[in-house]
């Protein structure tokens, strides 16, 4: 018999086929794996960081002052002496970081991560553009590293602190471009202001209003650019660079940010220290200007986790009164933490710009 004809049975769908996973690039086809045991990485992080000290770097405590020192040139000194900017000296540490971070793999894995830990745009420009105006530089130079953070989410995670300067070329494109950054920084904790026109105000407030940015925890800024402060609900340290610190105070209780712990700058008046005192009860540390009256310093007792006092003055002789003053409310502060009294100052010829040297007094 002839064997029987099979019945076609449809042809079941092809399962679709699952992508390849994506490999990992590549570190370098011609990376010699020796490279991190050679040269300056062979060091613990711990002196790496301390030979990093060598270049000037930007602080909480650095400010816009153009007092010329050994580095400047007299053309230097005279072109930034209108400018709000920062010293070409602090371009040093960045390039260098840059450089040796373009060495080797094993380089970049070290360097990369100090190069971008920071988001610096308040220096003036380079030597090879000296003409070009401060305010123009800031705000391509602005557009420029943010839509560049904005295109890398791995260089995004490795910035902590923003160091920045606002002007008024371009402002209503640029600090939405630069919001927008911010909240995509994943572990930024830090907004430093150096500079800021005060006709911005209206604008920083359209810009920061009714944003939550809850990674911040320092927070330095002049007073008028306090709409910032406003959309830091989990900041723990404020610092005032300008003004009487009135408009800090008064944003940290429209914004709700009771979880204050050091504030800066900011002047002792009796009605400012009775709203802090209800904004930020758990102050621990505040900075007092010498020969701040008695009655302003009287509030600081209400401070309960009050622990460190620092006096900030600009010479070697700090009245007296301030001192015992001072001494008296720490003696008798409830904190359970080791207190501290501490002078600070900077010595116009041996302290860099915006250093401070702090002296320890015994409080018996």
């Amino acid at each position: 018999m002839p064997p029987k004809k099979k019945t076609k049975t449809a042809a079941e769908p092809a399962a679709p086929k699952k992508a390849a996973p994506k490999k990992a690039a590549p570190k370098s086809s011609g990376e010699d794996p020796s490279n991190g045991q050679r040269g300056l990485i062979r060091l613990p992080p711990e002196l790496i960081a301390k030979v990093l000290e060598n270049y000037r770097s930007i602080g909480n405590f650095t400010t816009r002052t153009h007092r010329p020192d050994s580095g400047d040139t007299e053309k230097e000194v005279d072109l930034l002496a209108d400018e709000p900017v920062l010293k070409r000296v602090y371009l040093e540490r960045p390039d260098t970081l840059r450089a040796l971070s373009q060495t080797c793999v094993a380089y970049r894995g070290v360097f990369l991560p100090l190069l971008f830990e920071r988001l610096e745009v308040c220096v003036t420009t380079r030597p090879g553009n000296p003409t070009k105006a401060f305010y123009r530089h800031i705000s391509e130079t602005m557009q420029r590293k943010c839509s560049g953070l904005a295109e890398r989410p791995d260089l995004s995670e490795m910035v902590a602190k923003a160091h920045v300067s606002f002007t008024k070329q371009n402002a209503d494109k640029v600090l939405p471009t630069f919001l927008r950054c911010l909240e995509n920084l994943p572990n930024l904790h830090t907004i430093k202001v150096v500079f800021a026109p005060l006709s911005m105000t209206t604008t920083i407030k359209n810009t920061f209003e009714k944003v939550s940015l809850p990674t911040i925890r320092t927070v330095v800024v002049p007073a008028y650019c306090h709409e910032i402060l406003r959309a830091c609900p989990e900041v723990r340290s404020v610092w005032c660079m300008e003004e009487d610190g009135g408009k800090l105070v008064a944003a940290l209780g429209k914004g709700k940010c009771g979880k204050v712990e050091e504030l800066r700058g900011c002047s002792l008046t009796p009605h400012m220290m009775k709203r802090l005192v209800k904004i930020a009860p758990n102050l621990r540390i505040i900075e007092i200007n010498e020969g701040e009256p008695d009655d302003n310093l009287a509030t600081l007792k209400s401070f309960k986790q009050l622990h460190t006092i620092d006096v900030a003055r600009s010479d070697a002789n700090s009245e007296k009164a301030t001192i015992e003053s001072a001494r008296a409310i720490l003696k008798t502060s409830p904190s359970r933490e080791k207190k501290y009294l501490r002078l600070c100052w900077k010595h116009e010829k041996d302290v860099d710009d915006g250093e401070r040297e702090f002296v320890y007094i015994d409080l018996d």
